[in-house]
């Protein structure tokens, strides 16, 4: 933990391995104990490492979340995912951060391309999602 923050986490869970085995994974986010937030109880599919937090900032509120996408899981739960969060949120103001496993040279942070990524940029136009990669 960390000194005056609260944290939220989603650990990785697997139906055919214990915990201690799975050698990582899960999300977290910590929060200054002085902001005003809540864990976002109507977002947590079974399908996907999220977390969302509900930050109550005096001027508006927003939604934080953090995903993790494993290697191996297809990009369809995620951009399932999205969907998902568009309806709940319905374009509201949302910070989506995280681990994706994919690469696209649009994002400037590598050269090459591959299929997570053609498939996540495709999800991000479609919902008007603006990329902060650095």
């Amino acid at each position: 933990s960390m000194p005056s923050h609260k944290l939220y986490r989603k650990d990785q869970r697997s139906t055919c391995l214990p915990w201690s085995q799975l050698g990582g994974g899960g999300v977290a986010i910590f929060v200054q104990e002085q902001i005003s937030c809540d864990l976002h109880p109507a977002f947590s599919p079974a399908s996907c490492e999220i977390i969302t937090v509900e930050i109550k900032h005096p001027a508006r509120r927003f939604y934080l979340s953090a995903l993790y996408k494993p290697p191996r899981q297809s990009m369809s739960s995620i951009t399932a995912t999205f969907d998902q969060l568009s309806d709940i949120f319905d374009n509201q103001n949302c910070i989506i951060t995280g681990d994706f496993n994919a690469k696209n040279c649009a994002w400037k942070v590598s050269d090459a391309t591959d299929g997570n990524g053609r498939a996540l940029q495709s999800a991000f136009v479609k919902y008007g999602f603006t990329v902060i990669n650095q």
